[in-house]
Order: structure tokens, then sequence, then C-alpha cells
């Protein structure tokens, strides 16, 4: 017995070596445990960026004094253009996080009563996705590369960390695309394609999408790669949006703690692609409540028009990202 756990042993040695050698050498190239807007910019990987937001917000001289919280889909409501359209009466930055739940934002808003930030106006950004009742789900393709910030909304990111760090298609890609510089197919998973990255404004926090300089050059070309690849695909289309009952407690606790300091804020509800508009019992609950929001989660035949999203989850700034910006603008004031 003694003798086979020795052979299983010496056989495993080399390999924990290897893999330990393959993570050491691929996070040598990314980097994971720093955080700037130009890593982000010029990255190949698929990235998450909580962290870098919370550096930027850190790093600035000048506090912002208003801030938009939200998912990734918050981010077509510019903090720049509000703060222009509001003529300076708020400046604002965007606070948001890839899949992010109300959870996180409650983390956020407790992150700057601590510090002590001058808070004049908070935007949050809501849709059923954010109010979803699973919070350690994460969409699939989802790989994390930036250390979980301090902020993060649930320990599952700290697991995606570690699983795409050990992921040995990852590991092989990062080493494969670094030294080759060409991209192959079997990288699709974690890599992005060559020829396009986000922008990012390191003085507000908003990013422009690369999807947006994709359809710019060729709408055709994408959206047909997009409806290909299932996209557009939507089951419950037609279908109200509905939310969990213990995410809007934590929406309510929330209110309720910038009711007592005295902070004003806006809740905005937001469409998802082919539904129809949140339930009706959902929005006498926040009425309810005597939450401060509106609703702007049926837009009609915009919910359906395919050109005003990027996906079936995120929808564009043209038309629908302006059109909210400009309510919440008439709202605040």
């Amino acid at each position: 017995m003694k003798d086979f756990i020795k052979k299983i042993i010496k056989f495993c040695i080399p390999l924990v070596i290897i893999m330990f050698l393959f993570v050491l050498l691929t996070i040598i190239i990314h980097k994971p445990f720093t955080s700037n807007t130009k890593k982000i910019e010029s990255s190949k990987v698929k990235l998450n960026r909580g962290n870098y937001i919370l550096n930027i917000l850190a790093s600035k001289k000048v506090e912002p004094n208003s801030f938009i919280l939200g998912g990734s889909r918050s981010q077509v409501i510019r903090a720049d253009s509000l703060t222009r359209k509001t003529k300076n009466k708020y400046d604002f930055f965007h606070f948001d996080s890839s899949s992010e739940n109300i959870k996180g934002i409650e983390k956020k808003i407790h992150y700057l009563i601590e510090k002590k930030y001058e808070l004049k106006q908070i935007i949050i950004i809501i849709d059923e996705g954010l109010l979803s009742g699973d919070d350690n789900k994460l969409p699939e393709g989802f790989h994390l590369i930036t250390a979980p910030y301090k902020l993060t909304k649930n320990i599952i990111l700290y697991k995606q960390y570690l699983l795409t760090f050990t992921n040995p298609r990852f590991l092989i890609g990062s080493i494969d695309y670094y030294i080759f510089n060409r991209y192959r197919n079997y990288m699709k998973r974690f890599f992005k394609s060559p020829g396009f990255s986000e922008k990012i404004n390191p003085n507000t926090g908003d990013i422009t999408y690369s999807a947006e300089f994709e359809i710019k050059e060729d709408s055709t070309k994408y959206y047909n790669r997009m409806r290909k690849g299932g996209h557009f695909i939507q089951i419950e289309k037609n279908q109200n949006q509905f939310f969990h009952k213990k995410p809007l407690e934590i929406l309510n606790s929330v209110i309720e703690e910038l009711k007592k300091r005295d902070i004003d804020y806006l809740v905005v509800l937001t469409p998802r692609h082919k539904k129809i508009g949140v339930i009706k019992s959902d929005l006498d609950i926040l009425k309810q409540k005597n939450i401060n929001f509106i609703d702007l989660s049926d837009l009609g035949q915009w919910n359906h028009e395919e050109g005003l999203w990027y996906e079936n989850s995120h929808f564009r700034r043209i038309k629908i990202g302006k059109y909210i910006e400009d309510k919440i603008v008439e709202e605040i004031n």
C-alpha cells in the first residue's frame, strides 16, 4: 500500500509543478493584482472591471458628489452626459460593476457614506437581472482575471477567479497568445476578438463597449454573428419582468438609509429585450414603500428592435440610453 501511495505521489508531483509554472507564467503575463485604465483597454482578455472602477474613484483629486449605480447595462447612461445636462449641478461618477446585484449596490453606498463623500444625488439603475433571486449564478462564459475587489457582492467571484486561473485552456491560451500574438478559435471563451477595445473615461468611469465600435464598422456582420450565436433568442419574450422578494427588501433598506441621511436618489426601472415591462404587483410594492422611481421598463417597439440592443440583455445608448438619460434629468433637475 505504501509503495502504491509513493507511486501516486511521484506521478502527481510533476503535474503539480507544471500546473504551478503555468499559473505563475499566466499571472506574470496578466498581472491580475494590478488594475488600471490602460490595462483594461489594452488587454486581450475578457475582464471584470469592479477593481479598477474603485481604484479610479479612490485616486480622484476632486471627489464626485453624485453617483450612478447599477450593473453593466447602466453604462449607456453616461456620467459625463448627466453632469453636462444638469449644468454641473451634480458631478456624476459611474460606480457600476459587471454582473452586479442589489447587495453590491448596498455595499457601494455604505462605502461612500463611510468615506464621507458628499452625496447630492444617487441614481440606481434597476432591472430584473439586478434584483434576481439567485446571487450565486454568473453568466456562462464569465471569466474573472482581476482579483475580486473589497466591495464584491458575493464570494462566488473569488471562486470564479480561482477557476479561471486554473483552467488549462485559459493558461495555454494566455501563453500562446502572448508568444505568437495570434487569435485562435479555441480562445474565444476567454479572449476578446482582435480589432476593437472598450474605451474608458478615467474621470467618470464611463465605458463605451467594444460592440459599439463593431456595429459602427459593420452592423450587418455584427448582428448576423450575434443571431448565429443565439444572442437574440429570448425564451421568455412578451412576459413581464419581475423582482424577487429578498432583493426588493434589500432595495427598500438601501432607500431607507438614503432617506435617513437626506440624500436625494432616483430608482430607474429599465427595459429587457422582448419583455413588456415590470409586472404591476412589483410596481405597487415600490409605490407602497414610497420609493422614488420612474418606470421605463416598457418602451414599446424599442424593447423589440434588434438594432437598439447589443444582444438580448444590453440595450444601446442610441435612442434607449439617451431617452432614459433625458428622463432622469427631468426628474432630478
